[in-house]
């Protein structure tokens, strides 16, 4: 994880961008984002190029994590 999700919280918001692959080699894309002020951190997913996954190309969750940490950002991504 890097800096600019916390300092985010701190500076009108952060970003951060994150590819994984699966078995077949299709690549999953999260997008992480936190806003000023909020202990929300809202994660897009976006699976369009699975082509083995069947499920739908865009998914948006929101996790609440007062303390951001990398464990705590991939139990959030992992309920996608």
């Amino acid at each position: 994880m890097t800096d600019c999700l916390p300092e985010g919280r701190e500076h009108g918001g952060g970003e951060f961008a994150l590819t994984s692959y699966t078995t077949e080699g299709d690549p999953i894309v999260y997008y992480l984002r936190t806003a000023a002020g909020t202990n929300e951190v809202e994660v897009l997913v976006d699976s369009s190029q699975d082509q083995f996954g069947g499920g739908p190309g865009w998914r948006s969750i929101t996790c609440t994590i007062a303390e951001l940490s990398p464990d705590l950002l991939r139990d959030c991504m992992s309920r996608y």
